[in-house]
């Protein structure tokens, strides 16, 4: 019974964050899909306070600019880095940073 008090309670505080989330979509940052779909979310990341999002926020910006889910976690299993999770949070690295000017 504390495991499912301890789950429900981690959702709520999720759903918190969200409430108190700006939102943030595919369009804020270039006005039409994007022609790097990797980089608008890495940017949209690099945006925010401290280069930091929920979870559920970069999921939910990740399926409206078409990044399939295997090519997301890439982000935070490539070397370097581009992503790294911070409890609730997505951080976005040096490396991420970097990642948006190249090319």
């Amino acid at each position: 019974m504390e495991q499912i008090k301890a789950a429900i309670a981690g959702i709520v505080a999720q759903l918190q964050s969200l409430l108190q989330m700006t939102p943030v979509t595919a369009d804020e940052h270039s006005g039409a899909a994007p022609d790097d779909p990797i980089k608008a979310l890495l940017q949209a990341i690099a945006d925010k306070p401290d280069g930091r999002m929920n979870k559920l926020a970069v999921h939910q910006l990740a399926r409206e600019l078409g990044i399939p889910r295997e090519n997301l976690a890439k982000l935070y299993k490539e070397v370097p880095h581009l992503l790294e999770t911070e409890k609730s949070d997505r951080v976005i690295t040096d490396a991420g940073r970097a990642a948006i000017s190249a090319g």
